[in-house]
């Protein structure tokens, strides 16, 4: 199994943020570390939001997936965990 690490996202609130009350507060963007050789990517663990309230919040997104020029041709899957923390 391959590191994350050639894969960023940028974290971003629908159009229809939802009805949370409280104060959502984005994580940063990661970059993939073929953008940036200084990122971890997401290999390691990353913040999608952060903050505290009842009701719903929508979140997404943006994920950006870089593939250094002598990889293969094939078909390539990959899992994406996310796990949802309540305080």
């Amino acid at each position: 199994m391959k590191s994350a690490r050639n894969l960023g996202w940028r974290p971003a609130f629908e159009a229809d943020r939802g009805d949370a009350e409280g104060e959502v507060v984005l994580g940063a963007g990661v970059a993939s570390r073929l953008a940036d050789p200084s990122s971890p990517g997401l290999g390691t663990a990353a913040t999608l939001a952060g903050g505290g309230g009842l009701g719903t919040v929508r979140l997404g997104a943006d994920l950006e997936l870089r593939m250094p020029g002598t990889s293969p041709t094939g078909h390539y899957t990959s899992v994406l965990t996310l796990t949802l923390i309540s305080p």
